[in-house]
């Protein structure tokens, strides 16, 4: 059983905020994308993957016979306990991608609900935890942020266009 949140040593002790805030500075970054690139990957793996971990820990100490045993057995050798936990982990990639848009193009939606479950399959894995998706996330963000997936600057119109009527009001 994975201990709660064991952080060392891992990129989370090199990766705090001040020193991240001072390598943008330097590199003449504003604050709004460290928001976007660190402090928002941050909050939203606390508020998506944090629960999807505590359910793991919870339903891992289950012993009733539904979480121990195989669904199908011979047809598929999944054990309650996993077809909850891939359950959640769709159902938190759907809140992860409502959560960045609440009516998204199906194209942005697909690309969303990915990630969502990337994150969500690092959060669960032996190997991961949430600091890993955490990583993930800001390293996904800022990569994203260089490709150009992500705008910031204020007056750049907008691909839809409902929310070019909009902004024009």
């Amino acid at each position: 059983m994975t201990t709660p949140l064991d952080l060392t040593p891992t990129v989370a002790q090199y990766l705090t905020y001040d020193k991240v805030e001072s390598l943008f500075n330097q590199m003449g970054v504003d604050k709004e994308l460290l928001g976007l690139v660190f402090t928002g990957p941050i909050f939203e793996e606390l508020v998506f993957r944090l629960p999807l971990l505590l359910a793991s820990w919870k339903i891992g100490d289950m012993t009733s016979e539904f979480f121990c045993s195989p669904i199908l057995e011979g047809i598929i050798d999944v054990t309650g306990a996993q077809a909850t936990m891939v359950t959640l982990a769709i159902l938190s990639s759907v809140a992860f991608t409502y959560g960045h848009d609440n009516k998204p193009s199906p194209d942005r939606a697909a690309g969303i609900l990915g990630v969502g479950l990337t994150l969500s399959y690092l959060t669960l894995s032996k190997d991961g935890g949430l600091e890993t998706a955490i990583a993930a996330h800001i390293i996904h963000n800022f990569a994203s942020h260089c490709c150009g997936m992500q705008k910031i600057e204020k007056g750049i119109p907008s691909k839809d266009p409902e929310k070019e009527d909009q902004s024009a009001i």
